[in-house]
């Protein structure tokens, strides 16, 4: 089952919004009668995402490269096994600059991760509730 599908906008950071945000990985195809497994597996992403999200923005803001190259490495992977392509991409983006560049412009990323977490938490709800029935997620 495939999450509902909204036309496409533009939010002000730029980033392009709807499906390609976030789709249900094809392993979701598999266990999608066991609803209430998958509501939970989504739940944990959302909950263990934002609080990495909150741990990345302590390290931008004690200028820790190494702390915001490693929350971006996990968000990263977690987000791929998840389906949310746009927020593991601006991961990778952040993880690979990390080093390099200076830690100001990895923050305008990491600022955009909120706004797409946004969308691919709204697009999982949508999802849950077409399985469930239920209007929102219990971590």
């Amino acid at each position: 089952m495939r999450s509902e599908s909204r036309e496409t906008q533009i939010m002000p950071s730029g980033l392009a919004t709807g499906f390609d945000v976030w789709s249900p990985p094809t392993c979701f195809n598999e266990i999608d009668d066991e609803a209430e497994f998958l509501a939970e597996l989504i739940g944990t992403f959302q909950t263990d995402t934002a609080n990495r999200l909150r741990n990345m923005e302590l390290a931008f803001a004690a200028c820790d490269r190494e702390g915001v190259r490693r929350t971006a490495h996990c968000i990263k992977g977690s987000a791929r096994q998840m389906g949310a392509r746009t927020l593991e991409s601006l991961c990778q983006k952040i993880e690979l600059g990390a080093e390099e560049e200076p830690i100001e412009r990895r923050a305008i990323l990491a600022s955009r991760l909120d706004e797409v977490f946004t969308i691919v938490c709204e697009d999982m709800a949508k999802y849950v509730h077409s399985l469930t029935g239920k209007p929102r997620i219990e971590a």
